[in-house]
């Protein structure tokens, strides 16, 4: 394999963003469930103290 120090820079790039885009995407879904858990839990703890 005889590539260039260009092909190989874009190549890099490519796996670079592709990796930040889908670390993204994940930490942004755990973050969303977590809120959701945390909401949930408060919500729950609030109608248990009314009754």
């Amino acid at each position: 394999m005889n590539l260039t120090s260009n092909q190989f820079y874009s190549l890099t790039l490519i796996l670079i963003i592709s990796t930040l885009i889908t670390l993204f995407f994940y930490i942004r879904l755990t973050f969303r469930s977590f809120l959701l858990i945390k909401v949930e839990s408060i919500f729950k703890s609030k109608i248990i103290g009314n009754f």
